[in-house]
């Protein structure tokens, strides 16, 4: 093993060294890419919050289909910020339940904002077991939280359904692929303002399906092993190979 050529090949990742046997691979169990825990992180912390601005909405929306009601009048109006950075309209509104009145404030559309007029009537919903719990009527507000909804529904979808695409398109990798010496064409390293590391791997292969050359480009995060040599043009790779449009560099 010695003079096995993987000893001086290039591998974008060097855990791949122990799945290159000489002419096959091995087919180990499929783990998670770190990119694919990465994704799989922001789309979870993006879903939280998400969901958390959702939150209002759908108290709102309860309140609406199923709070106590009564008459209430606007006390004030303003926005905020300007064209440049999003103007944000806000109404306040009074209402009384039993001897008690109450104050609330309400974030409106512009449209909504243009028609409200201080000391005007408007319909305010409140929760039976704590009016200060309320919103006012707004003919939008249940269509909002169903476009939000369904937004955040088809989001998560898409998200995960590429994850687990990936995944079997991975495991389908390992079941049939088989492996292929490959050149590399071209390297490039570049270090951004941040400091974070990253290279760019041009590589090529002959496809053992159609004969033709295969070109490809890769980059990646190399903050971990930016001490090492730059992988030198004519370095040999290993391809792990399923089609023309299924394949991976090791």
């Amino acid at each position: 093993m010695s003079n096995h050529p993987f000893k001086t090949a290039f591998f974008w990742q060097p855990e791949n060294i122990s799945l290159v046997t000489g002419e096959t691979i091995e087919k180990p169990a499929h783990q998670w890419s770190a990119k694919q825990v990465i994704t799989l992180i922001r789309v979870t912390v993006g879903l939280i919050g998400i969901i958390l601005a959702l939150i209002p909405a759908l108290e709102q929306s309860r309140l609406l289909n199923s709070g106590a009601s009564t008459e209430g009048y606007y006390t004030d109006r303003w926005r905020l910020g300007d064209e440049r950075s999003g103007e944000r309209y806000y109404l306040t509104y009074r209402f009384f339940v039993g001897a008690k009145d109450y104050l609330n404030r309400v974030s409106v559309s512009a449209e909504e904002y243009q028609r409200a007029e201080i000391g005007a009537k408007v319909t305010v919903y409140y929760h039976a077991n704590d009016p200060s719990q309320s919103t006012i009527y707004r003919s939008t507000i249940k269509s909002d939280s169903i476009h939000v909804a369904t937004a955040v529904i088809i989001f998560a979808i898409i998200i995960f359904g590429s994850l687990l695409y990936a995944s079997w398109r991975q495991r389908l990798l390992q079941r049939e692929g088989q492996l292929v010496e490959g050149r590399v064409t071209h390297t490039k390293n570049d270090v951004q303002r941040s400091g974070d590391c990253y290279l760019t791997v041009t590589f090529t292969f002959t496809s053992p399906r159609t004969g033709r050359e295969i070109i490809h480009t890769i980059k990646r995060k190399w903050d971990e092993r930016r001490a090492e040599p730059l992988p030198e043009t004519g370095q040999m790779v290993y391809v792990h190979y399923r089609h023309d449009h299924h394949y991976q560099l090791l």
